[in-house]
């Protein structure tokens, strides 16, 4: 199953995002976390250059890490940071 996702990337290349913790991709990461995240083409029919990344995924409610990676952008889809709804 596909997801659009933006993404956070850590200098260690460790990636990030933030999602409500009753999405359909919490519920499939839980029974599968082996993940892939594909981006780079730029049309449907220029299908190159992309970039396909491999990796285990898992869930994390901790607040320093929800501080950190709060943006002001995701005003639009969360309340704040600390609402007990989303895990990064």
């Amino acid at each position: 199953m596909g997801r659009y996702m933006v993404i956070a990337v850590e200098k260690d290349l460790t990636i990030k995002f933030v999602t409500a913790i009753d999405s359909r991709k919490i519920s499939q990461i839980r029974l599968n976390p082996e993940v892939h995240i594909t981006c780079g083409a730029t049309s449907a029919t220029a299908m190159t250059p992309y970039l396909q990344i491999q990796g285990k995924a898992h869930t994390s409610r901790d607040e320093t890490l929800r501080n950190e990676m709060w943006a002001d952008e995701l005003k639009s889809y969360f309340a704040g940071p600390m609402i007990p709804t989303i895990v990064w």
